[in-house]
């Protein structure tokens, strides 16, 4: 396996800190991959590692306000700034290995942005994967801190709040909410603007279900307390993909790859890219 590093400069002047994880002869398939809301790409370390074993690469980075990457921890100024990220990382992998099928996906946050853009900007993708897609909450949070975060999305939108995630709802592998709760590049944060943004997201994704055409692969936690279990069969009920999967994992929490039972999770993504690669 080849492991490489490597920073990206946005158009609006940040850096993304990259990563790739890649087999030793040329891949067979791509998947850039996005990360959840105050994570990391490094977290995703094994699921490369999987998917390099088996013939394909993973390209991840952190998206801006995360990880290593700069900018204000959990904020963006528009929705657009999440999608040009994941864009910004597809170009320099689309760059290095032209030709070869690249899909987009994502885990909770990046899953909705994988989604989101399946639906908003196709271009040449083999099929999206997401993975406890973000596209709506499984938990109702405070309302005041709702009303004060549309109050304050204009006012002062930089403005930063918890963004109420309990590591204890993340994976029944008691190890993985130590490390969680342990990593320095793992934050709380979520700002004003980003909450609005992100709900305006949710919907609009969910009302633009039907025009996506790409091959789907929508996977999740039957447990899941922090991202909608419901929302998600909704969207895939309403995908326009003539080729469409749903799984939701009984018993599983939020992060379906990294639960106990990980192995059966990546393998069955692992035989669905094989079907989709040609």
């Amino acid at each position: 396996m080849k492991h490489h590093t490597s920073t990206i400069e946005t158009t609006d002047g940040l850096r993304l800190y990259a990563q790739s994880w890649l087999p030793d002869g040329e891949p067979k398939a791509i998947v850039v991959f996005s990360h959840g809301i105050g994570e990391h790409s490094g977290r995703y370390a094994h699921i490369g590692q999987a998917l390099a074993d088996h013939g394909c690469g993973l390209c991840m980075g952190d998206l801006r306000g995360h990880g290593q990457s700069t900018g204000k921890r959990g904020h963006i100024n528009s929705w657009c700034d999440y999608r040009d990220d994941f864009t910004a990382i597809y170009d320099v992998a689309r760059a290095a290995y032209p030709g070869i099928p690249m899909f987009a996906g994502g885990h909770s946050l990046g899953g909705l942005i994988a989604l989101n853009i399946g639906i908003t900007a196709p271009g040449d993708y083999a099929g999206i994967v997401a993975s406890s897609a973000g596209l709506g909450l499984a938990f109702v949070p405070p309302q005041w801190k709702v009303s004060l975060a549309k109050t304050l999305s204009n006012l002062t939108p930089a403005l930063a709040m918890s963004n109420e995630i309990n590591p204890d709802w993340l994976s029944r592998d008691k190890a993985v909410v130590e490390a969680y709760r342990s990593d320095p590049l793992v934050h709380d944060r979520i700002t004003a603007r980003c909450f609005v943004e992100f709900t305006k997201a949710q919907a609009e994704t969910l009302a633009g279900a039907g025009n996506l055409t790409l091959p789907l692969y929508l996977i999740g936690g039957e447990n899941d307390q922090l991202t909608s279990t419901k929302a998600i069969e909704e969207f895939y009920t309403a995908a326009g993909s003539i080729d469409k999967t749903l799984k939701i994992y009984e018993g599983l929490y939020h992060e379906v790859f990294n639960e106990p039972e990980r192995a059966a999770v990546i393998g069955d993504l692992l035989a669905w890219l094989d079907q989709h690669v040609d």
